[in-house]
C-alpha cells in the first residue's frame, strides 16, 4: 500500500512540475522596421514602444 502511495505522490508531483513548465508566456512579436536603437523582440508590456518602427 506505501509503495502505491508513493507512485500517486510521484505522479501528482511530476503533473504539478509539467504543468508549471507550461505556463502561458507572452507573445513577442517583431519590429515592422528595423530599428538603429532596439535589437530585441517587442513584448506586449509596451516596453520597446517608442524603439520600434511601425
Amino acid at each position: 500500500m506505501a509503495k502505491f502511495a508513493s507512485i500517486i505522490f510521484l505522479f501528482f508531483a511530476a503533473l504539478v512540475v509539467f504543468a508549471s513548465l507550461e505556463a502561458p508566456m507572452v507573445e513577442a512579436k517583431l519590429c515592422e522596421r528595423s530599428s538603429g536603437t532596439w535589437s530585441g523582440v517587442c513584448g506586449n508590456n509596451n516596453a520597446c514602444k517608442n524603439q520600434c518602427i511601425n
